[in-house]
């Protein structure tokens, strides 16, 4: 791969200004961060979404009132039925299995496109010797 000609040619000068730029970027980040902290409002809305979800996908999962399916168990804490769905080894495998799926995926694509950015960059930007 270094044997191949960059397809680009930077122009004369322009590492150096790259690089007299970096302080004065991080430097200009660094202090807009420092100057606008998260409010609590979005904080707010994001736990009042989260809850509101949670209770959505609860009341989705119970019964009507009186009618226990087969598929769960009632058992009696401090005096109120909690109906608890069975879950077998196997389901909890294969949910498993399902939700690492699209991880290991993403994660083979990340490490493929760090490989092929790191290429770039060596092959365009490191000076051959």
């Amino acid at each position: 791969m270094r044997n191949e000609n960059p397809a680009f040619a930077a122009p004369l000068g322009f590492t150096e200004r790259v690089i007299s730029e970096l302080p004065s970027l991080a430097d200009s980040n660094l202090k807009r961060n420092r100057r606008s902290p998260m409010s609590l409002w979005p904080r707010f809305v994001i736990v009042l979404a989260a809850l509101t979800l949670a209770a959505i996908i609860l009341t989705r999962f119970q019964n009507a009132p009186g009618s226990v399916s087969p598929k769960y168990t009632s058992r009696t804490i401090d005096s109120s039925a909690v109906r608890i769905p069975n879950v077998t080894p196997e389901q909890l495998e294969a949910l498993a299995v399902k939700l690492d799926q699209p991880l290991e995926k993403e994660l083979r694509n990340m490490v493929s496109d760090t490989r092929q950015a790191i290429q770039f960059v060596a092959s365009n930007f490191i000076p051959e010797n």
